[in-house]
Order: structure tokens, then sequence, then C-alpha cells
């Protein structure tokens, strides 16, 4: 994809035209049933295809993502996916390693919105 990026005289905001290009893995599999043998996730659109009962994902660090920066995860598997912060990151103030709840067909965006925080925003069913 061919991002068209201006920039403007000082004090102005960058303006931009098409899409911008993000890394995607698809067909992934949950794993483990604790955030130290969970799948590590490393791309900003995850797709997982596969969740048995208790299996997980751990989301990047903070530290390395860097504050700003957006996951997008989608469950398309067939159980409750547990999403694991890194380290000391937390999400939506949960401790990393207890995690929080994907419900499967479900979908959700995570922000980094501090050093060591996401905050989630999930989303319902596909579209009918």
């Amino acid at each position: 994809a061919t991002v068209n990026i201006t920039w403007a005289t000082a004090g102005s905001a960058v303006a931009f035209a098409g899409y911008l290009d993000q890394t995607v893995a698809t067909g992934l599999t949950a794993t483990g049933t604790t955030r130290a043998d969970a799948l590590a996730l490393s791309n900003q659109i995850n797709v997982v295809g596969t969740a048995a009962a208790g299996t997980g994902v751990v989301l990047p660090s903070v530290a390395t993502a860097g504050v700003g920066a957006v996951v997008w995860l989608f469950n398309d598997g067939a159980s409750i996916l547990k999403v694991y912060g890194a380290g000391s990151d937390t999400i939506d103030g949960t401790a990393g390693a207890t995690g929080v709840n994907l419900t499967n067909a479900k979908r959700c965006c995570y922000v980094a919105t501090a050093a060591a925080v996401w905050k989630s925003a999930q989303m319902g069913v596909v579209s009918a």
C-alpha cells in the first residue's frame, strides 16, 4: 500500500492519505494455561483460529511496542481466550499475570496508553 505524507509548517499537524501498512498474523493457535507458556503476539493484527479451553496469548510489552501502540486481536477459536500483559504491564488495571478474557467470536483493540498500561476496547460478533 502507498501512503502519501505531507509535512506542514511548524505547529501544524501532519497529513497523510492512503492506508498504513500493519503487520498481520492469521491462523494463530493459542497455547499454554499461564502467561509463561501462552503464545506471544508479535504483530499489530492477530487472528487466533484455534483456542482450546484455558489457552491464551501475551501482548507485547509496552516498553517494546511503545506508548500509543495498537494491537488488534480476533478470537475465531471455539473457546474463551486468555489475554495476558507482558512483565509488569496491566490490561484495564488487571495484572498481566492474571490476564483478561476475550470471548470466542469477539475481537478487541488493545492500546498502550502509558508505560506498562494497556486499555482495551472489545467489539461484538461479526457483521451479519
